[in-house]
């Protein structure tokens, strides 16, 4: 009887004990809880600091492209190929079915191996430069310092209309110019990677400021933090624990919206500054499967720039959709950057177009060639030429005949 007494209060001594350890399991350091202040406030410097306004940047771009099937990849050769710029070029029939299923196979090998890119990306205001050399595949690139194959400048104005672009083809001595036309372009992206995912800028800006006004031109107030550190925003809740990464203390920082068990969005930052990220991951906060992982890491002295950056995309299978790789072999952040490297000034024995006229104007040998019009740029003149000619005879027509039931009304009467 005893016996079972002491077990008895054994048990239930144990249990009461499990009960209250079972708080201080819940709030141990490492366990997921409501931004503090200091943090909240280390994470709104992270978000809106300024990206610099000039930045010079070599790098080796790995490029994994998205697996398209082949009937997917027919299909927007043929449509391109159909083009009349393109189309014209083939005499017979065969000979175009003949390119057409070459270009299909070289895009269809491209997707089995990564693309390696040689580029070097200048960036000053609203001015941004890229040259570029694709690798053969097979050959390990040893320097990012070789000749470029192709520069494309972009200027971006208020508008898109406002802007300018052009194109060196250094294999080919040809330049061409489109003045009143940025490009569709950009090469800003690995910068964006690096200062921190747009994506994530753009979340964390919604949920600590007003999502209608520019991130450069915002910052939230007193009130609106003190509403995310205890807890009551009414779309998403940040929370923040401790956790080692490579050897570094991180803390890792989630968005977690509104009744959802996990983030939909989790970055892992340096612990001490908050200037460095290492980590983040973009998941369905429904599924919890991965949408995005985004890494980075060997960052450049003083700078606080990553030597490394890689993101993924996935698929919901959990396969990866696409892969983009950035080694930086060297970088400078709000450094003199010249003007005159993206100014139009082709050498003068190249052939340069200019499309910013109509017909386009062609240079060559650094004479201009007024009456030349080149094939490539024919057809879509003499398309606009022969929608003119048939909305003048179809105008004239219906005025012919309003003119002869007119006559044929003044007549009757």
């Amino acid at each position: 009887m005893l016996t079972r007494l002491l077990a008895a209060i054994g048990i239930r001594s144990f249990l009461l004990l499990s009960l209250f350890c079972l708080p201080t399991v819940a709030i141990r350091a490492d366990a997921p809880r409501t931004i503090d202040k200091e943090r909240l406030g280390k994470l709104v410097t992270l978000v809106f600091r300024p990206q610099p306004f000039s930045t010079d940047l070599r790098l080796i771009r790995t490029l994994r492209l998205d697996n398209n099937s082949k009937e997917t990849v027919t299909a927007w050769v043929s449509k391109a190929y159909e083009r009349p710029t393109v189309r014209r070029k083939f005499k017979t029939n065969e000979q175009f079915r003949d390119a057409v299923s070459i270009e299909v196979q070289r895009i269809l090998d491209e997707q089995s191996v990564p693309r390696v890119l040689l580029q070097r990306i200048r960036v000053k205001g609203k001015q941004r430069r890229l040259d570029q050399t694709i690798v053969t595949q097979g050959v390990k690139p040893s320097s990012n310092d070789a000749e470029f194959d192709m520069s494309y400048v972009n200027y971006t104005g208020v508008t898109r209309k406002t802007g300018e672009s052009y194109t060196y083809d250094w294999r080919s001595n040809i330049a061409t110019l489109n003045r009143g036309q940025s490009a569709g372009w950009l090469v800003e992206d690995v910068i964006d990677l690096a200062f921190l995912p747009m994506q994530l800028r753009m979340l964390f800006f919604k949920l600590l400021s007003a999502p209608d006004l520019p991130l450069d031109q915002v910052r939230p107030g007193e009130s609106e933090l003190a509403i995310i550190q205890q807890g009551k925003h009414p779309e998403a809740e940040i929370r923040v624990h401790t956790d080692e990464l490579h050897g570094r203390q991180v803390d890792v920082v989630g968005v977690y919206p509104t009744n959802a068990k996990q983030p939909a969005l989790t970055v892992w930052v340096n612990a001490q500054n908050y200037q460095e990220w290492y980590r983040s991951e973009f998941r369905n906060p429904k599924s919890g499967l991965m949408v995005q992982l985004i890494e980075a890491d060997s960052y450049f002295s003083q700078i606080s720039f990553p030597g490394h950056i890689k993101s993924s995309m996935f698929l919901e299978d959990g396969s990866v959709k696409k892969e983009d790789e950035y080694v930086i072999t060297a970088a400078q952040v709000d450094g003199e950057v010249a003007d005159d490297v993206f100014e139009f000034h082709p050498p003068a024995t190249w052939t340069a177009v200019d499309y910013s006229v109509s017909p386009p104007m062609v240079t060559i040998d650094g004479k201009p060639h007024p009456n030349l019009i080149l094939p490539e740029l024919s057809v879509g003149r003499s398309r606009w030429w022969y929608m003119l000619i048939s909305f003048n005879i179809i105008a004239g027509i219906y005025c012919s005949v309003c003119f002869l039931r007119r006559r044929r009304s003044k007549n009757i009467t």
